[in-house]
Protein backbone atom coordinates (compact mmCIF):
# COMPACT_ATOMS: atom_id res chain seq x y z
CA UNK A 1 0.00 0.00 0.00
CA UNK A 2 1.30 3.44 -0.90
CA UNK A 3 1.25 6.24 1.60
CA UNK A 4 0.93 9.97 1.20
CA UNK A 5 3.82 11.81 2.78
CA UNK A 6 4.28 15.39 3.89
CA UNK A 7 6.77 15.87 1.05
CA UNK A 8 4.35 14.93 -1.68
CA UNK A 9 1.53 12.74 -2.82
CA UNK A 10 1.53 9.45 -4.69
CA UNK A 11 0.83 11.48 -7.83
CA UNK A 12 3.93 13.58 -7.25
CA UNK A 13 6.07 10.46 -6.88
CA UNK A 14 4.52 8.88 -9.96
CA UNK A 15 5.12 11.88 -12.21
CA UNK A 16 8.71 12.16 -10.98
CA UNK A 17 9.30 8.45 -11.54
CA UNK A 18 7.60 8.40 -14.93
CA UNK A 19 9.90 11.03 -16.40
CA UNK A 20 12.93 9.71 -14.52
CA UNK A 21 12.41 6.19 -15.86
CA UNK A 22 12.19 7.51 -19.43
CA UNK A 23 15.33 9.60 -19.03
CA UNK A 24 17.27 6.82 -17.27
CA UNK A 25 16.49 4.51 -20.18
CA UNK A 26 17.61 7.24 -22.64
CA UNK A 27 14.26 7.25 -24.40
CA UNK A 28 13.01 10.42 -26.05
CA UNK A 29 9.42 11.50 -25.65
CA UNK A 30 8.98 11.00 -29.42
CA UNK A 31 10.25 7.41 -29.26
CA UNK A 32 7.86 6.71 -26.41
CA UNK A 33 4.98 8.15 -28.46
CA UNK A 34 5.88 6.00 -31.47
CA UNK A 35 6.21 2.77 -29.48
CA UNK A 36 3.22 3.19 -27.15
CA UNK A 37 0.77 5.09 -29.33
CA UNK A 38 0.11 7.51 -26.46
CA UNK A 39 -0.17 11.10 -27.80
CA UNK A 40 2.78 13.37 -27.00
CA UNK A 41 0.66 15.96 -25.19
CA UNK A 42 -0.85 13.22 -23.03
CA UNK A 43 2.60 11.87 -22.10
CA UNK A 44 3.83 15.36 -21.26
CA UNK A 45 0.77 15.94 -19.03
CA UNK A 46 1.44 12.62 -17.29
CA UNK A 47 5.07 13.57 -16.66
CA UNK A 48 4.05 16.96 -15.26
CA UNK A 49 1.27 15.43 -13.17
CA UNK A 50 -1.36 17.41 -15.03
CA UNK A 51 -3.78 14.53 -15.48
CA UNK A 52 -4.61 11.10 -14.12
CA UNK A 53 -3.07 8.26 -16.11
CA UNK A 54 -5.47 5.81 -17.67
CA UNK A 55 -4.89 2.17 -16.67
CA UNK A 56 -4.43 1.24 -20.34
CA UNK A 57 -1.60 3.77 -20.58
CA UNK A 58 0.03 2.54 -17.34
CA UNK A 59 0.12 -0.94 -18.83
CA UNK A 60 1.57 0.27 -22.15
CA UNK A 61 4.26 2.29 -20.37
CA UNK A 62 5.06 -0.58 -18.00
CA UNK A 63 5.57 -2.93 -20.91
CA UNK A 64 7.54 -0.43 -22.99
CA UNK A 65 9.85 0.61 -20.14
CA UNK A 66 10.06 -2.98 -18.82
CA UNK A 67 9.30 -1.96 -15.25
CA UNK A 68 6.69 -2.90 -12.67
CA UNK A 69 3.72 -0.71 -11.88
CA UNK A 70 5.25 -0.21 -8.43
CA UNK A 71 8.27 1.45 -10.08
CA UNK A 72 6.00 4.34 -11.05
CA UNK A 73 5.00 4.95 -7.42
CA UNK A 74 7.97 3.89 -5.26
CA UNK A 75 9.64 6.95 -3.69
CA UNK A 76 12.87 4.94 -3.31
CA UNK A 77 13.06 4.33 -7.07
CA UNK A 78 13.06 7.96 -8.16
CA UNK A 79 15.82 8.34 -10.68
CA UNK A 80 15.94 12.10 -11.26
Amino acid sequence: MHKITKQGSIGETMKTNLKAIRIAKKISINECVQKTGIPVQTLLRYERGGTTIALEHYLKLKEFYQVTLDDFFDENKQRA
